[in-house]
Protein backbone atom coordinates (compact mmCIF):
# COMPACT_ATOMS: atom_id res chain seq x y z
CA UNK A 1 0.00 0.00 0.00
CA UNK A 2 2.91 2.57 0.57
CA UNK A 3 2.41 5.02 3.15
CA UNK A 4 0.75 8.36 3.44
CA UNK A 5 1.76 10.68 0.50
CA UNK A 6 4.01 8.29 -0.98
CA UNK A 7 3.33 6.41 -4.52
CA UNK A 8 0.26 8.53 -5.07
CA UNK A 9 -2.02 6.67 -2.77
CA UNK A 10 -4.82 8.52 -1.37
CA UNK A 11 -5.32 8.69 1.88
CA UNK A 12 -8.62 7.17 2.42
CA UNK A 13 -7.73 4.50 0.62
CA UNK A 14 -4.95 3.86 2.71
CA UNK A 15 -6.97 4.01 5.74
CA UNK A 16 -10.08 2.01 4.49
CA UNK A 17 -7.65 -0.79 3.58
CA UNK A 18 -6.65 -0.97 7.00
CA UNK A 19 -9.59 -0.87 8.89
CA UNK A 20 -11.20 -3.35 6.59
CA UNK A 21 -7.65 -5.34 7.25
CA UNK A 22 -8.53 -5.61 10.61
CA UNK A 23 -12.54 -6.12 9.97
CA UNK A 24 -11.90 -9.35 8.35
CA UNK A 25 -9.58 -10.61 10.82
CA UNK A 26 -12.21 -10.08 13.47
CA UNK A 27 -14.79 -12.25 11.26
CA UNK A 28 -12.04 -15.17 10.75
CA UNK A 29 -11.48 -14.77 14.98
CA UNK A 30 -14.85 -14.99 15.29
CA UNK A 31 -15.14 -11.60 17.26
CA UNK A 32 -17.12 -10.26 14.80
CA UNK A 33 -19.84 -11.06 12.58
CA UNK A 34 -21.54 -9.51 9.33
CA UNK A 35 -24.18 -7.50 9.13
CA UNK A 36 -26.82 -9.63 6.89
CA UNK A 37 -30.22 -9.00 5.60
CA UNK A 38 -32.65 -10.59 6.90
CA UNK A 39 -30.50 -12.08 9.82
CA UNK A 40 -30.44 -8.32 11.12
CA UNK A 41 -33.80 -7.71 10.66
CA UNK A 42 -35.32 -10.07 12.47
CA UNK A 43 -35.42 -8.10 15.90
CA UNK A 44 -36.92 -4.73 14.39
CA UNK A 45 -39.18 -6.23 11.97
CA UNK A 46 -39.88 -9.69 11.32
CA UNK A 47 -40.96 -11.30 14.75
CA UNK A 48 -42.58 -8.09 15.82
CA UNK A 49 -45.11 -8.08 12.53
CA UNK A 50 -45.69 -11.81 12.76
CA UNK A 51 -46.99 -11.47 16.65
CA UNK A 52 -48.86 -7.93 15.79
CA UNK A 53 -50.57 -9.46 12.55
CA UNK A 54 -52.14 -12.14 14.86
CA UNK A 55 -55.51 -10.35 17.09
CA UNK A 56 -55.06 -10.18 20.55
CA UNK A 57 -57.23 -7.68 21.83
CA UNK A 58 -59.55 -11.12 22.94
CA UNK A 59 -56.82 -13.38 23.81
CA UNK A 60 -55.31 -11.51 27.26
CA UNK A 61 -52.82 -14.44 27.21
CA UNK A 62 -51.33 -13.85 24.27
CA UNK A 63 -50.99 -9.54 25.02
CA UNK A 64 -48.92 -10.83 27.64
CA UNK A 65 -47.13 -12.57 25.61
CA UNK A 66 -45.22 -9.75 24.24
CA UNK A 67 -43.11 -9.65 27.58
CA UNK A 68 -40.75 -12.56 26.90
CA UNK A 69 -41.21 -11.51 22.98
CA UNK A 70 -39.94 -7.99 24.16
CA UNK A 71 -37.18 -9.50 26.45
CA UNK A 72 -35.49 -12.02 23.52
CA UNK A 73 -35.81 -9.16 21.15
CA UNK A 74 -33.72 -6.45 23.21
CA UNK A 75 -31.17 -9.12 24.09
CA UNK A 76 -31.41 -10.12 19.89
CA UNK A 77 -30.33 -6.33 20.02
CA UNK A 78 -27.61 -6.05 22.20
CA UNK A 79 -25.76 -8.91 21.14
CA UNK A 80 -26.13 -6.89 17.47
CA UNK A 81 -24.69 -4.04 19.31
CA UNK A 82 -21.64 -6.35 20.68
CA UNK A 83 -20.34 -8.38 17.83
CA UNK A 84 -22.27 -7.23 14.23
CA UNK A 85 -20.20 -4.90 12.05
CA UNK A 86 -19.36 -4.48 8.06
CA UNK A 87 -16.05 -3.70 5.57
CA UNK A 88 -18.87 -0.89 4.83
CA UNK A 89 -18.33 2.05 6.69
CA UNK A 90 -22.18 3.56 7.03
CA UNK A 91 -22.74 -0.62 7.33
CA UNK A 92 -21.40 -0.66 10.40
CA UNK A 93 -22.50 2.44 11.86
CA UNK A 94 -25.91 1.67 10.76
CA UNK A 95 -25.92 -2.02 12.54
CA UNK A 96 -25.71 0.03 16.20
CA UNK A 97 -28.06 2.30 15.28
CA UNK A 98 -30.62 0.10 13.92
CA UNK A 99 -30.26 -2.44 17.02
CA UNK A 100 -30.62 0.44 19.64
CA UNK A 101 -33.68 1.99 17.49
CA UNK A 102 -35.33 -1.47 16.90
CA UNK A 103 -35.46 -1.82 20.69
CA UNK A 104 -36.57 1.85 21.19
CA UNK A 105 -39.38 0.58 18.59
CA UNK A 106 -40.34 -2.42 20.10
CA UNK A 107 -41.05 -0.71 23.54
CA UNK A 108 -43.16 2.24 21.96
CA UNK A 109 -45.24 -0.43 19.67
CA UNK A 110 -45.37 -3.28 22.42
CA UNK A 111 -45.18 -1.49 25.91
CA UNK A 112 -46.08 2.31 25.34
CA UNK A 113 -48.92 1.96 22.73
CA UNK A 114 -51.48 -0.45 21.49
CA UNK A 115 -51.80 -0.60 17.97
CA UNK A 116 -54.36 -3.31 17.82
CA UNK A 117 -56.86 -1.20 20.26
CA UNK A 118 -56.24 2.48 19.21
CA UNK A 119 -54.02 2.61 15.78
CA UNK A 120 -55.55 4.09 12.32
CA UNK A 121 -54.63 4.21 9.46
CA UNK A 122 -55.99 6.20 6.67
CA UNK A 123 -57.07 3.97 4.03
CA UNK A 124 -58.45 3.57 0.56
CA UNK A 125 -61.02 1.61 -1.25
CA UNK A 126 -62.41 1.74 -5.26
CA UNK A 127 -65.54 3.79 -6.23
CA UNK A 128 -68.12 1.51 -7.69
CA UNK A 129 -68.75 2.07 -11.15
CA UNK A 130 -71.74 4.74 -10.52
CA UNK A 131 -69.90 6.64 -8.42
CA UNK A 132 -67.05 7.23 -10.52
CA UNK A 133 -69.15 8.24 -13.39
CA UNK A 134 -70.96 10.29 -11.23
CA UNK A 135 -67.84 12.51 -9.87
CA UNK A 136 -66.71 12.38 -13.53
CA UNK A 137 -69.77 14.34 -14.57
CA UNK A 138 -69.97 17.12 -11.82
CA UNK A 139 -67.54 16.30 -9.55
CA UNK A 140 -69.56 15.27 -7.02
CA UNK A 141 -70.64 11.51 -6.43
CA UNK A 142 -74.11 10.83 -6.87
CA UNK A 143 -75.30 10.82 -3.35
CA UNK A 144 -73.65 11.09 0.35
CA UNK A 145 -75.20 7.35 0.90
CA UNK A 146 -72.94 6.01 -2.42
CA UNK A 147 -70.13 7.67 -0.43
CA UNK A 148 -70.83 6.06 3.18
CA UNK A 149 -67.34 4.54 4.42
CA UNK A 150 -68.00 0.92 6.75
CA UNK A 151 -65.40 0.98 9.39
CA UNK A 152 -64.06 -2.05 10.34
CA UNK A 153 -66.02 -2.84 13.28
CA UNK A 154 -69.39 -2.43 11.21
CA UNK A 155 -70.50 0.59 12.22
CA UNK A 156 -71.16 2.91 8.57
CA UNK A 157 -70.54 6.78 9.38
CA UNK A 158 -70.61 9.63 7.07
CA UNK A 159 -67.31 10.71 7.39
CA UNK A 160 -65.38 7.09 7.54
CA UNK A 161 -65.04 7.32 11.62
CA UNK A 162 -66.58 4.67 13.72
CA UNK A 163 -68.48 5.74 16.55
CA UNK A 164 -66.26 7.27 19.15
CA UNK A 165 -63.24 7.55 17.20
CA UNK A 166 -62.49 11.27 17.45
CA UNK A 167 -61.81 10.46 21.34
CA UNK A 168 -59.01 8.59 20.20
CA UNK A 169 -57.64 11.25 18.21
CA UNK A 170 -54.85 13.62 19.84
CA UNK A 171 -56.22 16.97 20.53
CA UNK A 172 -53.40 18.25 18.21
CA UNK A 173 -55.06 16.60 15.35
CA UNK A 174 -58.83 17.34 16.42
CA UNK A 175 -57.29 20.81 16.09
CA UNK A 176 -56.00 20.17 12.75
CA UNK A 177 -59.48 18.53 11.53
CA UNK A 178 -61.19 21.78 12.78
CA UNK A 179 -58.97 23.98 10.49
CA UNK A 180 -58.98 21.57 7.46
CA UNK A 181 -63.12 22.03 8.39
CA UNK A 182 -62.32 25.50 7.93
CA UNK A 183 -60.53 25.71 4.55
CA UNK A 184 -63.13 23.59 3.06
CA UNK A 185 -66.38 26.02 4.21
CA UNK A 186 -64.87 28.35 2.36
CA UNK A 187 -65.03 27.10 -1.09
CA UNK A 188 -68.08 27.21 -2.93
CA UNK A 189 -70.21 23.54 -2.74
CA UNK A 190 -71.71 24.89 -6.19
CA UNK A 191 -68.18 24.25 -7.84
CA UNK A 192 -66.02 21.07 -7.98
CA UNK A 193 -63.11 20.74 -6.24
CA UNK A 194 -59.40 19.78 -8.12
CA UNK A 195 -59.23 15.97 -8.25
CA UNK A 196 -56.66 13.82 -9.17
CA UNK A 197 -56.93 9.93 -11.16
CA UNK A 198 -56.63 8.95 -7.24
CA UNK A 199 -59.29 10.76 -5.87
CA UNK A 200 -61.33 10.06 -8.64
CA UNK A 201 -60.93 6.28 -8.24
CA UNK A 202 -61.11 5.51 -4.30
CA UNK A 203 -62.69 6.89 -1.33
CA UNK A 204 -60.90 7.27 2.33
CA UNK A 205 -61.55 6.18 5.47
CA UNK A 206 -59.81 5.51 8.42
CA UNK A 207 -58.97 1.94 8.91
CA UNK A 208 -58.40 0.17 12.51
CA UNK A 209 -56.63 -2.95 12.88
CA UNK A 210 -58.51 -5.77 10.37
CA UNK A 211 -59.28 -7.97 13.19
CA UNK A 212 -61.75 -10.86 11.03
CA UNK A 213 -59.32 -9.59 7.88
CA UNK A 214 -57.41 -12.72 6.83
CA UNK A 215 -53.84 -12.77 8.01
CA UNK A 216 -51.99 -11.56 4.82
CA UNK A 217 -54.27 -8.45 5.14
CA UNK A 218 -53.07 -8.30 8.87
CA UNK A 219 -49.68 -8.25 8.21
CA UNK A 220 -50.45 -5.56 5.26
CA UNK A 221 -51.18 -3.19 7.99
CA UNK A 222 -48.79 -4.22 10.51
CA UNK A 223 -46.23 -3.87 7.96
CA UNK A 224 -47.36 -0.38 7.12
CA UNK A 225 -47.04 0.52 10.89
CA UNK A 226 -43.68 -0.57 12.12
CA UNK A 227 -41.86 0.40 8.73
CA UNK A 228 -43.91 4.15 9.00
CA UNK A 229 -41.74 5.76 11.79
CA UNK A 230 -43.31 9.11 11.25
CA UNK A 231 -46.58 7.64 11.48
CA UNK A 232 -47.91 9.75 8.30
CA UNK A 233 -51.28 8.51 7.41
CA UNK A 234 -51.83 7.31 10.69
CA UNK A 235 -54.14 8.63 13.60
CA UNK A 236 -50.85 8.56 15.19
CA UNK A 237 -48.92 10.79 12.92
CA UNK A 238 -46.06 12.83 14.68
CA UNK A 239 -47.70 16.75 15.35
CA UNK A 240 -45.39 18.86 13.50
CA UNK A 241 -46.33 17.22 9.96
CA UNK A 242 -49.15 18.59 7.98
CA UNK A 243 -52.95 16.59 9.47
CA UNK A 244 -53.70 13.32 8.36
CA UNK A 245 -57.27 12.78 8.42
CA UNK A 246 -59.79 11.26 5.46
CA UNK A 247 -60.64 14.26 3.52
CA UNK A 248 -64.48 15.88 4.59
CA UNK A 249 -67.13 15.34 3.07
CA UNK A 250 -69.05 18.27 1.21
CA UNK A 251 -73.11 17.65 0.16
CA UNK A 252 -72.62 14.21 0.13
CA UNK A 253 -69.37 14.48 -1.70
CA UNK A 254 -66.34 13.60 -0.02
CA UNK A 255 -63.34 16.10 -1.02
CA UNK A 256 -59.90 14.90 -2.34
CA UNK A 257 -56.42 15.05 -0.99
CA UNK A 258 -55.91 18.70 -1.73
CA UNK A 259 -58.86 20.44 0.22
CA UNK A 260 -56.79 20.23 3.01
CA UNK A 261 -53.80 21.79 4.78
CA UNK A 262 -50.35 20.84 3.42
CA UNK A 263 -48.24 22.67 5.52
CA UNK A 264 -47.56 22.52 9.39
CA UNK A 265 -46.61 25.38 11.43
CA UNK A 266 -43.47 23.55 11.89
CA UNK A 267 -42.72 24.55 8.08
CA UNK A 268 -43.05 20.97 7.26
CA UNK A 269 -44.39 20.57 3.77
CA UNK A 270 -45.99 17.60 1.09
CA UNK A 271 -46.58 17.92 -2.73
CA UNK A 272 -49.57 16.36 -4.08
CA UNK A 273 -48.71 15.20 -7.46
CA UNK A 274 -45.48 13.13 -8.33
CA UNK A 275 -44.66 15.66 -10.99
CA UNK A 276 -44.48 18.21 -8.14
CA UNK A 277 -43.01 15.48 -5.98
CA UNK A 278 -39.85 14.53 -8.81
CA UNK A 279 -39.26 18.65 -9.14
CA UNK A 280 -39.43 19.23 -5.89
CA UNK A 281 -37.34 16.77 -4.19
CA UNK A 282 -35.04 16.22 -7.56
CA UNK A 283 -33.79 19.64 -8.69
CA UNK A 284 -34.93 21.26 -5.24
CA UNK A 285 -33.08 19.22 -2.80
CA UNK A 286 -30.96 16.14 -4.45
CA UNK A 287 -28.89 17.85 -6.67
CA UNK A 288 -28.11 20.64 -4.43
CA UNK A 289 -27.36 17.94 -1.55
CA UNK A 290 -25.39 15.86 -4.00
CA UNK A 291 -23.25 18.49 -5.38
CA UNK A 292 -22.65 20.44 -1.09
CA UNK A 293 -22.20 16.39 -0.04
CA UNK A 294 -19.50 15.85 -3.15
CA UNK A 295 -17.38 19.47 -1.83
CA UNK A 296 -17.34 18.49 1.53
CA UNK A 297 -16.02 15.07 1.31
CA UNK A 298 -13.62 16.54 -1.30
CA UNK A 299 -12.92 19.42 1.29
CA UNK A 300 -12.03 16.87 4.35
CA UNK A 301 -9.74 14.36 2.15
CA UNK A 302 -6.88 15.47 3.28
CA UNK A 303 -7.25 16.31 7.26
CA UNK A 304 -6.10 13.91 8.72
CA UNK A 305 -9.02 14.98 11.78
CA UNK A 306 -11.92 13.39 9.26
CA UNK A 307 -9.96 10.62 8.92
CA UNK A 308 -8.67 9.08 11.96
CA UNK A 309 -10.34 10.84 14.65
CA UNK A 310 -8.36 13.71 17.29
CA UNK A 311 -6.57 11.18 18.92
CA UNK A 312 -4.19 10.00 15.62
CA UNK A 313 -4.26 12.93 13.49
CA UNK A 314 -0.84 13.91 14.85
CA UNK A 315 0.19 10.80 12.40
CA UNK A 316 0.04 13.11 9.38
CA UNK A 317 1.07 16.58 9.14
CA UNK A 318 -2.01 19.05 8.63
CA UNK A 319 -2.04 20.38 4.79
CA UNK A 320 -0.35 23.63 4.16
CA UNK A 321 -4.03 25.48 4.10
CA UNK A 322 -4.80 24.12 7.32
CA UNK A 323 -1.60 23.93 9.49
CA UNK A 324 -1.81 28.12 8.63
CA UNK A 325 -5.43 28.84 10.52
CA UNK A 326 -5.91 29.69 14.50
CA UNK A 327 -7.08 26.94 16.27
CA UNK A 328 -10.62 28.60 16.66
CA UNK A 329 -10.58 29.41 13.28
CA UNK A 330 -9.90 25.61 12.07
CA UNK A 331 -12.61 24.00 14.58
CA UNK A 332 -15.29 26.35 13.52
CA UNK A 333 -13.95 24.99 9.58
CA UNK A 334 -14.14 21.86 10.60
CA UNK A 335 -17.63 22.20 12.72
CA UNK A 336 -19.23 23.69 9.54
CA UNK A 337 -17.51 21.12 6.94
CA UNK A 338 -19.18 18.37 9.33
CA UNK A 339 -22.85 19.94 10.07
CA UNK A 340 -23.00 20.35 6.11
CA UNK A 341 -21.87 17.05 5.03
CA UNK A 342 -24.57 15.24 7.62
CA UNK A 343 -27.52 17.77 6.73
CA UNK A 344 -26.56 17.52 2.28
CA UNK A 345 -26.32 13.57 3.50
CA UNK A 346 -29.34 13.14 5.04
CA UNK A 347 -31.42 15.25 2.98
CA UNK A 348 -29.86 13.61 -0.11
CA UNK A 349 -30.74 10.02 1.38
CA UNK A 350 -34.13 10.84 2.49
CA UNK A 351 -35.13 12.44 -1.01
CA UNK A 352 -33.81 9.62 -3.25
CA UNK A 353 -35.81 7.62 -0.88
CA UNK A 354 -39.10 9.42 -1.05
CA UNK A 355 -38.83 9.05 -5.29
CA UNK A 356 -38.19 5.28 -5.03
CA UNK A 357 -41.21 4.62 -2.52
CA UNK A 358 -43.20 7.18 -4.99
CA UNK A 359 -41.82 5.52 -8.15
CA UNK A 360 -40.08 2.19 -8.44
CA UNK A 361 -41.99 0.60 -5.48
CA UNK A 362 -45.59 2.28 -6.50
CA UNK A 363 -46.39 -1.55 -7.47
CA UNK A 364 -45.40 -3.00 -4.22
CA UNK A 365 -46.94 -0.17 -1.81
CA UNK A 366 -49.92 0.87 -3.42
CA UNK A 367 -51.69 3.89 -4.74
CA UNK A 368 -52.40 5.56 -1.67
CA UNK A 369 -48.95 4.54 0.22
CA UNK A 370 -46.65 5.54 -2.33
CA UNK A 371 -48.57 8.99 -2.93
CA UNK A 372 -46.55 11.79 -2.31
CA UNK A 373 -49.23 12.55 0.17
CA UNK A 374 -47.75 10.56 2.22
CA UNK A 375 -43.98 12.05 2.03
CA UNK A 376 -44.01 15.18 3.54
CA UNK A 377 -40.67 17.31 3.65
CA UNK A 378 -37.95 15.86 5.94
CA UNK A 379 -37.42 19.30 7.75
CA UNK A 380 -39.47 22.27 8.40
CA UNK A 381 -38.64 25.68 8.12
CA UNK A 382 -35.47 27.25 9.88
CA UNK A 383 -37.23 29.90 10.82
CA UNK A 384 -38.22 27.79 13.85
CA UNK A 385 -34.60 27.79 14.68
CA UNK A 386 -34.41 31.92 14.56
CA UNK A 387 -38.21 32.29 16.39
CA UNK A 388 -37.53 29.22 18.89
CA UNK A 389 -33.85 28.82 19.54
CA UNK A 390 -32.79 25.22 20.66
CA UNK A 391 -36.02 24.06 21.12
CA UNK A 392 -36.90 24.89 17.48
CA UNK A 393 -33.41 23.24 16.07
CA UNK A 394 -34.43 20.18 17.59
CA UNK A 395 -37.88 19.48 17.95
CA UNK A 396 -39.41 21.59 14.91
CA UNK A 397 -36.56 21.95 11.72
CA UNK A 398 -34.36 19.26 12.53
CA UNK A 399 -35.86 15.94 11.15
CA UNK A 400 -38.10 14.57 13.21
CA UNK A 401 -37.55 10.81 11.64
CA UNK A 402 -37.77 9.24 15.53
CA UNK A 403 -40.03 11.12 16.91
CA UNK A 404 -42.66 8.89 17.94
CA UNK A 405 -40.78 6.18 19.37
CA UNK A 406 -38.82 9.06 21.71
CA UNK A 407 -41.52 10.50 22.97
CA UNK A 408 -43.53 7.13 23.74
CA UNK A 409 -42.76 6.54 26.91
CA UNK A 410 -43.22 10.23 28.58
CA UNK A 411 -46.69 10.31 26.55
CA UNK A 412 -47.44 7.01 28.63
CA UNK A 413 -46.41 8.21 31.85
CA UNK A 414 -48.79 11.57 30.96
CA UNK A 415 -51.62 8.87 30.05
CA UNK A 416 -50.94 6.92 33.48
CA UNK A 417 -51.46 10.11 35.35
CA UNK A 418 -47.45 10.38 36.46
CA UNK A 419 -46.96 13.43 34.56
CA UNK A 420 -49.97 15.80 35.77
CA UNK A 421 -48.63 19.00 34.50
CA UNK A 422 -47.57 20.59 31.37
CA UNK A 423 -44.18 21.33 32.54
CA UNK A 424 -43.18 18.36 34.27
CA UNK A 425 -44.56 16.70 30.93
CA UNK A 426 -42.27 18.69 28.91
CA UNK A 427 -38.85 18.24 30.82
CA UNK A 428 -39.91 14.64 30.97
CA UNK A 429 -40.38 14.32 27.65
CA UNK A 430 -37.71 16.27 26.34
CA UNK A 431 -34.99 14.48 28.49
CA UNK A 432 -36.21 11.03 27.78
CA UNK A 433 -36.51 11.57 23.77
CA UNK A 434 -32.56 13.47 24.32
CA UNK A 435 -31.37 10.25 26.24
CA UNK A 436 -32.66 7.72 23.29
CA UNK A 437 -31.34 10.27 20.91
CA UNK A 438 -28.20 9.60 22.94
CA UNK A 439 -27.78 5.83 23.29
CA UNK A 440 -28.79 4.74 19.41
CA UNK A 441 -25.38 7.06 18.30
CA UNK A 442 -24.03 5.35 21.43
CA UNK A 443 -24.63 1.65 19.78
CA UNK A 444 -24.06 3.33 15.96
CA UNK A 445 -20.44 4.43 17.27
CA UNK A 446 -19.86 1.15 19.19
CA UNK A 447 -20.42 -1.45 15.98
CA UNK A 448 -18.07 0.33 13.64
CA UNK A 449 -14.44 -0.81 12.60
CA UNK A 450 -12.54 1.48 14.18
CA UNK A 451 -12.29 2.20 18.06
CA UNK A 452 -14.90 4.76 18.99
CA UNK A 453 -15.68 5.93 22.26
CA UNK A 454 -19.11 5.73 21.90
CA UNK A 455 -20.18 7.44 25.55
CA UNK A 456 -19.53 10.80 24.03
CA UNK A 457 -22.19 10.78 21.33
CA UNK A 458 -24.27 10.36 24.32
CA UNK A 459 -22.99 12.95 25.87
CA UNK A 460 -23.45 15.45 23.28
CA UNK A 461 -26.82 14.54 23.28
CA UNK A 462 -27.34 15.17 27.15
CA UNK A 463 -25.62 18.61 26.38
CA UNK A 464 -28.42 19.46 23.90
CA UNK A 465 -31.31 18.68 26.28
CA UNK A 466 -29.34 21.06 28.71
CA UNK A 467 -29.10 24.09 26.42
CA UNK A 468 -32.45 23.81 25.57
CA UNK A 469 -33.65 24.18 29.21
CA UNK A 470 -30.69 26.93 29.76
CA UNK A 471 -31.70 28.78 26.85
CA UNK A 472 -35.66 28.58 27.59
CA UNK A 473 -35.00 29.60 31.16
CA UNK A 474 -32.84 32.42 29.85
CA UNK A 475 -35.23 33.81 27.56
CA UNK A 476 -38.13 33.31 30.99
CA UNK A 477 -36.43 35.21 33.06
CA UNK A 478 -34.96 38.00 30.42
CA UNK A 479 -38.12 38.32 28.49
CA UNK A 480 -40.53 41.11 30.84
CA UNK A 481 -37.79 43.04 31.17
CA UNK A 482 -35.31 43.34 27.64
CA UNK A 483 -36.67 40.92 25.60
CA UNK A 484 -40.18 41.43 24.38
CA UNK A 485 -39.52 45.25 23.90
CA UNK A 486 -36.78 44.10 21.34
CA UNK A 487 -37.38 44.32 17.59
CA UNK A 488 -37.92 40.55 15.75
CA UNK A 489 -34.66 40.50 14.10
CA UNK A 490 -32.74 41.21 17.20
CA UNK A 491 -34.40 38.75 19.10
CA UNK A 492 -34.12 36.00 16.03
CA UNK A 493 -30.25 37.23 15.88
CA UNK A 494 -29.74 36.31 19.69
CA UNK A 495 -31.65 32.97 19.19
CA UNK A 496 -29.68 32.30 16.19
CA UNK A 497 -26.38 33.26 18.17
CA UNK A 498 -27.00 30.94 21.09
CA UNK A 499 -27.86 27.76 18.27
CA UNK A 500 -24.58 28.68 16.60
CA UNK A 501 -22.32 28.72 19.57
CA UNK A 502 -23.70 26.03 21.97
CA UNK A 503 -23.40 23.50 18.51
CA UNK A 504 -19.71 24.51 18.67
CA UNK A 505 -19.43 24.44 21.90
CA UNK A 506 -20.98 20.59 22.10
CA UNK A 507 -20.48 19.11 18.71
CA UNK A 508 -16.45 18.20 19.07
CA UNK A 509 -18.08 15.37 21.00
CA UNK A 510 -20.30 13.84 18.15
CA UNK A 511 -17.90 15.01 15.10
CA UNK A 512 -14.71 13.62 16.98
CA UNK A 513 -16.87 10.22 17.17
CA UNK A 514 -17.44 10.32 13.32
CA UNK A 515 -13.70 11.02 12.45
CA UNK A 516 -13.10 7.86 15.02
CA UNK A 517 -16.02 6.01 13.50
CA UNK A 518 -14.20 6.24 10.19
CA UNK A 519 -17.33 7.90 8.89
CA UNK A 520 -15.48 10.29 6.87
CA UNK A 521 -13.54 7.48 5.29
CA UNK A 522 -17.17 6.13 3.79
CA UNK A 523 -17.60 7.70 -0.01
CA UNK A 524 -21.42 7.50 -1.08
CA UNK A 525 -20.89 9.23 -4.07
CA UNK A 526 -20.80 6.90 -7.62
CA UNK A 527 -19.51 10.21 -9.12
CA UNK A 528 -17.53 13.38 -8.32
CA UNK A 529 -17.82 17.02 -9.17
CA UNK A 530 -15.19 18.52 -7.25
CA UNK A 531 -12.45 15.63 -7.26
CA UNK A 532 -10.24 17.31 -10.06
CA UNK A 533 -10.40 20.44 -8.53
CA UNK A 534 -9.72 18.56 -4.99
CA UNK A 535 -5.85 20.52 -4.99
CA UNK A 536 -7.86 23.94 -5.11
CA UNK A 537 -10.07 23.51 -2.17
CA UNK A 538 -7.84 21.51 0.23
CA UNK A 539 -8.64 18.11 -0.78
CA UNK A 540 -6.48 15.27 -1.09
CA UNK A 541 -3.98 15.81 -4.48
CA UNK A 542 -3.51 12.31 -4.87
CA UNK A 543 -7.21 11.57 -5.21
CA UNK A 544 -8.79 12.73 -8.61
CA UNK A 545 -11.08 10.30 -9.80
CA UNK A 546 -14.42 11.40 -10.44
CA UNK A 547 -15.59 7.91 -10.72
CA UNK A 548 -15.53 6.62 -6.94
CA UNK A 549 -16.84 3.07 -7.00
CA UNK A 550 -15.46 1.37 -3.50
CA UNK A 551 -15.47 -2.51 -4.12
CA UNK A 552 -14.93 -2.77 -0.45
CA UNK A 553 -18.34 -1.20 0.18
CA UNK A 554 -20.25 -3.54 -2.45
CA UNK A 555 -22.66 -5.84 -0.48
CA UNK A 556 -22.03 -8.94 -1.31
CA UNK A 557 -23.99 -13.01 -0.90
CA UNK A 558 -22.90 -14.56 1.98
CA UNK A 559 -23.59 -18.03 2.49
CA UNK A 560 -23.13 -20.29 5.91
CA UNK A 561 -23.27 -23.83 5.64
CA UNK A 562 -25.07 -26.04 8.09
CA UNK A 563 -28.48 -27.12 9.35
CA UNK A 564 -29.50 -23.37 10.53
CA UNK A 565 -26.79 -21.75 7.78
CA UNK A 566 -29.84 -20.63 6.32
CA UNK A 567 -30.57 -18.41 8.66
CA UNK A 568 -27.46 -16.79 9.06
CA UNK A 569 -27.79 -16.57 5.22
CA UNK A 570 -28.01 -13.23 2.75
CA UNK A 571 -26.35 -9.86 1.22
CA UNK A 572 -23.86 -9.03 3.40
CA UNK A 573 -23.90 -5.04 3.54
Amino acid sequence: MGQPGQHGVPLRTIYRQIYREKFWADVEAGVTKLFVVPLCFIGILILPALYLAIPHKDRPWLYRARWPLLAFLTAFHAHMIRSVSSMNFASAYGAGLIAAWGTIWNFALLVWTRPQWDAKRMHIRKRTRSETAGKHLNGHSTSQSALRVQSCDGTATANGHSQGAASKIPRKRQTHAKEAAAVVSDQPTNQPTSTTDLDQEYEYYWQEYPTDASFWTRLDWVLALITNVRMTGWNWAIPCLPPYEPPPYVDGTQLPLSSGIHKSRQGFTRELTRRQLLRSRFFGSIIPSYLVLDFCIVATSADPYFLLGPENHDRIPLPPPLASLPPLALSALRTGLSFFAILSALHLVWNVWALILAFPLRPLLGPLRSHPYHLPSMTGSFAQVLDRGLTGFWGAWWHQTFRFGFSAPALWLQRRGYLTSRLSTRLVGASLAFLQSGLVHAAASATTVAPSRWPMPLAFFLCAAAGTVLQAQLAAALHRPLVKHLPRPARRAGNFAFVLLWMWATSWMLVDDFGRCGLFLYDPLPVSVFRPLSPRIGGDPADTRVLRYDPGSAPTWVWVPGPWGWLQSGMAF
